[in-house]
């Protein structure tokens, strides 16, 4: 995914017509009416929001490696991304780093755990830049450092030319292809690549709904690890359950802005779908924590699915579980769970608190379905 929201689509072949959105792109120059790509110093890409003081998301996971600031390019940060496709050979895994620069904010610090889709921070326009934009690059391991630049300061004078003047020139173009990848090309080419070519390492591709979860992945419905496996016997928090169920619901965001819970930021990514769920009355505010980290249960898990993608749940419980009761609220979602067939039990437990797994999810899911 893109580190903005934004209509347009990058494409390399076709920069001139889509220099109002990206503005300089990857080994490209600051000279006017120069639509060259791959000749130039430019490490990065300068992409304008559709707004001002617009939402920056993470393009990745894993870990925040820098949030500094800098009197010429202000807040910016670096993300850490390890077992990421490589660009060259998608076949192998590498590690890279994201770069975001010129930002009038950020809500995160070094060795915060970071998910792709997390908003994290704002763009802005600092006195290096001409407009609003977001500077966005992404280095190699390889690179000495991050954010990585072909040449120093010491360079530029050196050579009695400016820092934008020394972009226009061709010097150190190789350090720039060896220490930095072009950037959206590289998300693009992740994007179709999981599309055309997904599978789960770690799910037998003899499962009936294996193509179901793979085609979940591919339209990102559903996260998978940094390693490219799904892990299935993992159990589901909270937020990651709202979220799978309200984009499979296909019900529109009631994201009033109001803040219901007390351990529930206002720019964190699950936010607005517990928002949604609160003015939906899919979800009670009686509590001041929604505990959206945590761990869920299979029977608060069954009640949430079977709200959203069930017209109308029968109020009675005729089973025979030791664990469950006619009088729990819950009776009802068990009993459509079983007569329907949803999940597999044992016979005379349902364990209505033990953790939903990440299977069991997707189980209930396909057999809805």
């Amino acid at each position: 995914m893109y580190p903005l929201k934004i209509p347009e689509k990058y494409d390399k072949n076709k920069l001139e017509s889509l220099a109002n959105r990206f503005t300089t792109c990857y080994l490209w120059n600051y000279l006017p009416w120069d639509y060259s790509s791959w000749k130039w110093s430019h490490t990065w890409v300068d992409i304008i929001p559709t707004k001002s003081n617009d939402d920056v998301y993470c393009v990745l996971n894993w870990v925040v490696e820098k949030a500094e600031n800098n009197s010429s390019i202000w807040n910016y940060v670096v993300i850490k991304h390890i077992w990421v496709k490589d660009p060259n050979d998608f076949s192998k895994t590498t590690t890279l780093y994201s770069c975001y620069l010129h930002l009038s904010e950020f809500s995160v610090s070094v060795w915060n755990n970071i998910k792709e889709w997390d908003i994290l921070w704002k763009t802005w326009s600092t006195w290096m830049s001409s407009w609003e934009h977001l500077h966005f690059q992404i280095d190699r391991i390889e690179a000495p450092y991050h954010v990585y630049w072909p040449y120093t300061t010491t360079d530029t004078n050196n050579a009695w030319v400016s820092f934008l003047e020394w972009v226009n020139l061709w010097l150190w173009l190789e350090n720039a292809k060896k220490y930095t990848v072009d950037p959206l090309v590289y998300l693009n080419n992740l994007e179709e690549n999981i599309i055309e070519n997904w599978y789960f390492s770690d799910v037998d591709k003899t499962f009936e709904y294996f193509d179901y979860l793979n085609d979940l992945a591919s339209s990102w419905k559903v996260k998978w690890y940094e390693d490219w496996t799904f892990k299935p016997n993992n159990n589901i928090t909270r937020a990651e359950l709202l979220k799978l169920v309200f984009v499979l619901s296909w019900k529109v965001l009631k994201d009033d802005n109001e803040n219901y819970f007390t351990d529930v930021k206002s720019t964190d990514w699950f936010k607005k779908y517990i928002n949604s769920w609160v003015n939906y009355k899919v979800i009670s505010t009686s509590n001041s924590q929604f505990r959206p980290n945590n761990y869920i249960s299979k029977v608060e898990a069954l009640k949430i699915i079977l709200l959203l993608l069930v017209w109308e749940i029968p109020n009675s419980y005729t089973k025979n579980f030791k664990d469950v009761s006619s009088n729990e609220w819950f009776a009802k979602y068990v009993e459509y769970t079983i007569n329907n067939d949803l999940l597999e039990v044992s016979w005379e437990y349902f364990e209505p608190n033990k953790a939903i797994t990440r299977w069991e999810v997707i189980t209930v899911l396909y057999r809805l379905w």
